[in-house]
């Protein structure tokens, strides 16, 4: 089994799969989802099920956080306005895979059109 997806780095992920930096398991690009993926084609059944298992399990997992930083995230806040709570939000989102980081892209894109969609809507408020 490849290195980013060892028993060590399994149990983690079992354990708190916020707290795994996966973006920074596979190079510099991160994109930890699609080597999984690329892997879990090669092996056999019983270990591609469990891998598969795995990253499903994983971004289950982080995907709850990663939609929430999504729609708090700013990113013109200074150094000095960050809060003990944005340092563990900078701490996650520093550790995002390129597809995780894709889907908070997306994630902030979204807020933004429903923002301006609400705001420019006829309804009395």
């Amino acid at each position: 089994m490849p290195r980013p997806f060892n028993s060590l780095v399994q149990n983690a992920l079992i354990a708190e799969a916020r707290s795994v930096k996966i973006g920074a398991l596979v190079g510099e690009n991160g994109r930890w989802y699609t080597f999984g993926k690329m892997v879990v084609d090669l092996l056999n059944d019983p270990q591609a099920k469990e891998l598969a298992d795995i990253l499903k399990l994983t971004l289950k997992g982080r995907l709850p956080d990663l939609m929430d930083q999504s729609q708090h995230f700013t990113g013109t806040a200074s150094a000095a306005a960050r809060s003990s709570g944005d340092e563990v939000g900078a701490e996650f989102r520093s550790g995002l895979d390129a597809t995780e980081r894709e889907l908070f892209v997306l994630a902030q894109d979204s807020a933004r059109l429903v923002k301006a969609w609400y705001e420019s809507s006829d309804r009395v408020r």
